[in-house]
């Protein structure tokens, strides 16, 4: 009744289910509203690995976009895990970087699980393997 008087109200239904789900349903319904995200934590863990989960999510939403991800898409997922502050990394090699552990699974993650076109696999590749992350 609720959600019907708030769908002529001009209320979307969606928002009307949420409004009047208990807690843990609400975060159902708002998975099935919005297909796009796998989740709303940081990372993403896949076989006992934190992932960065917008990255991963990327490459999903390239790859289903037109089968392999292509030069501009490689940029940007290579941008995303690049975006961070520098810190200094201690070690047999003391070197700033801006990347962390769990970016540098996340990247190796992505080259290995998804399809490449040849020229921005070879460029994801060689960034990958270029630099002392």
């Amino acid at each position: 009744m609720i959600a019907a008087a708030r769908a002529h109200a001009g209320v979307p239904a969606a928002a009307a289910l949420r409004a009047r789900a208990p807690r843990r349903a609400r975060s159902l319904i708002a998975r099935a509203v919005d297909p796009e995200s796998s989740g709303k934590s940081y990372y993403k863990v896949v076989n006992g690995v934190k992932l960065d989960r917008k990255v991963v999510d990327d490459c999903v939403a390239f790859e289903k976009n037109d089968g392999k991800i292509d030069m501009a898409e490689a940029e940007r997922v290579f941008n995303d895990i690049v975006d961070g502050p520098k810190r200094r990394v201690g070690g047999a090699n003391e070197t700033d970087t801006t990347v962390t552990n769990v970016e540098l699974d996340t990247m190796q993650y992505c080259f290995d699980t998804f399809q490449w076109e040849d020229d921005a696999k070879e460029w994801f590749y060689e960034k990958l393997t270029s630099e002392n992350w």
